[in-house]
């Protein structure tokens, strides 16, 4: 799977805790196994770190002010630090609640000791820049893992690709600031990858929508309203599922239909597709256990005896999505496939042949 490798400016001074719409975007599609996100656990530190440099000049700020108010008579209260030592923790909480890859790094001193020598990107004609070079050389060691895993599937299979999200200009565009610099892009073709094997993104909000999800304010609206009324939704679609058409049983001699409709436990939100005012069209998925009655006298086989069987079938829904009122609506349930192989396996069945 295609995996986006973060930067720590994309959370520095954007987002400390991973709350606005994108990044709540991103990590839900991450929990509902949507998107690979990986962060090395190198930019973990390195944001804790930069969160308490923050936190203390924000600090010394507030004290230098506290003191000039207070020679005008002004007194404010002192500001409370206890909170600082725990973000690290916090930040490793929340990637790792939604499945996010924190890895540590892989790569030995040498690999950078030889790249800072020869100043070669993303190390600057100074020799600066062991982080961005760091995030370079696990990007394409991640990268070479997935083509492996990729060649081991099929042979015949789409190029590995990593998504990097970055703002660090100097150390990973082009001269004009659109897309990887040539340097690095010749590299990956020297390593045996393909040139655009790693795509460049300045933020979370870009990349979602380079990759097709709708804007990221609005799909997370519509996520967060799934998840406050997910036993409803659920419910919602467990009945539109009555009305769905099933295929890929049509071999079985018997007439099929739906006994029972358990309501699924879970509801993922794929996509929004959104106009420009109106209600906005939601796709949905689950997996729903439904209970089928399978009647081969209705089909003309006096011979055999109905039965039911339960089976796990994987649903894809739409609804409507009305924003002003924050309701959906209009759940419709599409064709779904069931499994014949269960249907004629189960202890019940008569024996077809």
């Amino acid at each position: 799977m295609p995996f986006v490798l973060i930067d720590a400016n994309a959370i520095v001074e954007r987002d400390w805790y991973l709350a606005t719409p994108p990044w709540e975007v991103m990590l839900y599609r991450c929990r509902t196994g949507q998107q690979r996100v990986v962060v090395l656990d190198s930019t973990v530190i390195e944001t804790a770190a930069r969160y308490e440099a923050g936190v203390t000049k924000a600090v010394k700020d507030f004290d230098d002010l506290a003191r000039r108010l207070s020679r005008l008579g002004v007194e404010v209260g002192r500001v409370e630090r206890k909170a600082v030592g725990h973000y690290e923790e916090s930040l490793r909480g929340r990637l790792a609640n939604s499945s996010v890859e924190v890895k540590p790094a892989t790569i030995g001193v040498m690999p950078l000791v030889r790249r800072a020598a020869a100043r070669a990107r993303p190390f600057d004609q100074k020799g600066t820049g062991f982080r961005d070079a760091l995030l370079w050389e696990e990007a394409i060691a991640l990268l070479k893992q997935e083509a492996l895993a990729l060649l081991t599937v099929d042979e015949m299979t789409t190029p590995a690709r990593c998504s990097l999200i970055t703002r660090d200009k100097r150390a990973f565009y082009a001269e004009d600031g659109r897309g990887l610099h040539p340097d690095l892009g010749a590299e990956l073709t020297d390593c045996g990858l393909d040139s655009n094997a790693i795509a460049l993104h300045e933020s979370i909000a870009e990349f979602l929508l380079s990759a097709g999800s709708d804007e990221p304010a609005l799909l997370a609206e519509v996520i967060d309203l799934v998840q406050m009324e997910e036993p409803q939704v659920a419910r919602n679609i467990g009945q539109a599922v009555w009305a769905a058409d099933i295929w890929n049983v049509e071999y079985i001699p018997a007439v099929i239909e739906i006994g029972f409709v358990y309501d699924p436990e879970s509801v993922t939100v794929e996509h929004v597709i959104s106009s420009d005012s109106g209600p906005v069209l939601v796709e949905l998925s689950a997996e729903c256990r439904i209970e089928l009655s399978v009647d081969p006298v209705a089909a003309g086989y006096a011979q055999w005896t109905a039965y039911s069987v339960e089976v796990d079938v994987p649903i894809h829904a739409t609804a409507r999505f009305d924003r002003p009122a924050k309701e959906l609506s209009d759940f419709t349930v599409n064709e779904f496939a069931i499994d014949a192989d269960i249907v004629i396996a189960s202890p019940d069945a008569p024996p077809w042949m």
